[in-house]
């Protein structure tokens, strides 16, 4: 691969004058996607089900609450889901 100068050395870069009908823009939106909420969801029942496993290897839950207390476990995993997923999103502010 070889570079290749494509002015002389004594152009002159000027100003473009773009068409009326044109309205270039570079990049200008933020196409960045916000996954916090998603990582806060994932540790969070990553964290419920540590502590879960750790209490059945231990053994103190035992066959006739562990369906009571999945059932408990699987509503506060939900409740705690929905609550970092529906976190309010911080307002944009236009690009000046």
């Amino acid at each position: 691969m070889q570079a290749v100068n494509v002015l002389r050395a004594d152009s002159v870069l000027e100003r473009a004058e773009w068409p009326a009908r044109l309205a270039p823009s570079w990049q200008v939106e933020d196409t960045q996607q916000e996954f916090g909420p998603w990582v806060l969801a994932l540790a969070l029942a990553l964290g419920a089900l540590d502590v879960l496993l750790t209490l059945w290897l231990a053994g103190t839950v035992v066959a006739d609450r562990a369906a009571g207390s999945l059932q408990e476990w699987s509503r506060a995993l939900c409740w705690l889901l929905r609550r970092s997923l529906s976190m309010p999103r911080p307002t944009r502010r236009p690009v000046s």
